[in-house]
């Protein structure tokens, strides 16, 4: 299970997207690539996560009313 609430998650996320993208980014054989479909991503309704999204959306948000503003 991928719990992407977990910094470390992210930063191997972002290890292996920037090392992609130095690899193959000049190569004009590649157009593109799908790097969103991860397998066992699932969805993480645990404690941490939940914890994690909150401190996320009051960061974005600052405010319940803006927010609620949505």
């Amino acid at each position: 299970m991928t719990l992407w609430h977990i910094d470390q998650t992210q930063k191997s996320c972002e290890i292996y997207v920037t090392e992609l993208a130095t690899h193959y980014g000049s190569d004009s054989r590649i157009w593109g690539w799908q790097i969103d479909n991860k397998p066992a991503a699932i969805e993480d309704y645990s404690p941490a996560a939940d914890d994690k999204f909150r401190d996320w959306l009051k960061q974005k948000y600052e405010t319940l009313s803006n927010l609620n503003r949505l």
